[in-house]
């Protein structure tokens, strides 16, 4: 029996040393500089480069689609960095990228999509090979190493398919379609596409809200100041999802360590006013919620 393990434990380092070396070959040739999470590049420099006190935006592609940063900038005086990119790429991931950056005086706006949790493997692979720095931000479980690893190589292989057809078609998740503040612009003069509202799944979100409340405890370490926003929502899948998305508000009330400067009902808007899901903003949705936002701020934090 003992012998069995240690020869499964060396087949499975051998399947994980021959998938790195394979992805470490196969990567520099296949690598799109212009990728959606490249933009985590561009992000990652500003928050570290934005002088004291500044704006924070952390969260998922709700805020990367639907806030106008520009306009929040002007209003307050205040620069304004967005983080927010997908939410696939996990909670703990945005919130480690965050922190890394947040100083003395910031102010951080957490708005979060319901039950944001663990990380899509393949859109982190994705990450990693667009933008070296963010292995930092990124902690892998051992057995989620080979899974990984897999999604690696399967990347590495639809990529090569796309060098090869040039497939590049894609004008909306791209690199250069960010504003210099962080928020996603590619896709404001496009066409709504048809959506059918999602059941939204409730899980156990202890431990992802212990990662919050570690976030926001750290950060005020720091002294900066952490508030939370529930995120847009469309409005057919609001209506579905209503007990849901209200259990959410419910629990995050009771446990979350910050102020909360709203309802999960405030940024829920009529379904023409989304772009291509529940919660990407289309222009004139955009410039609404930020109308929206921009007087909760006036009202609770900053001072016009």
């Amino acid at each position: 029996m003992k012998k069995f393990f240690i020869k499964a434990i060396l087949f499975s380092l051998l399947i994980i040393v021959s998938l790195v070396a394979i992805v470490m070959l196969v990567s520099p040739l296949v690598r799109a500089h212009n990728d959606y999470v490249a933009a985590t590049i561009d992000k990652e420099n500003r928050l570290h480069s934005l002088p004291s006190p500044k704006i924070i935006f952390v969260g998922g592609s709700n805020l990367a689609f639907g806030i106008n940063s520009n306009t929040i900038s002007k209003k307050f005086n205040y620069p304004v960095v967005n983080m927010s990119l997908h939410g696939g790429l996990g909670l703990s991931y945005m919130l480690n990228e965050a922190l890394d950056g947040v100083k003395k005086s910031d102010i951080v706006l957490l708005s979060t999509e319901y039950y944001l949790d663990k990380p899509e493997l393949k859109l982190l692979t994705q990450l990693m090979d667009a933008n070296p720095n963010a292995k930092k931000y990124i902690t892998l479980k051992p057995e989620e190493l080979i899974p990984f690893y897999i999604s690696d190589l399967q990347r590495c292989i639809t990529s090569s398919v796309k060098v090869i057809g040039k497939q590049f078609s894609d004008n909306i998740y791209i690199r250069n379609g960010f504003t210099v503040e962080g928020d996603l612009v590619s896709h404001l003069n496009k066409k709504n596409v048809p959506l059918v509202p999602p059941r939204l799944r409730e899980i156990d979100y202890t431990d992802d809200l212990q990662l919050m409340n570690t976030f926001i405890e750290t950060a005020e370490s720091k002294g900066a100041t952490v508030y939370y926003l529930f995120p847009t929502y469309q409005q057919s899948t609001f209506t579905l999802n209503k007990k849901a998305v209200n259990d959410f508000a419910t629990l995050f009330h009771k446990k979350l360590k910050c102020p909360i400067l709203n309802t999960p009902d405030t940024f829920v808007y009529n379904d023409s006013l989304y772009f291509n899901s529940e919660y990407h903003l289309n222009k004139q949705g955009r410039e609404i919620r930020t109308q929206k936002l921009i007087e909760i701020l006036g009202k609770n934090i900053l001072t016009k």
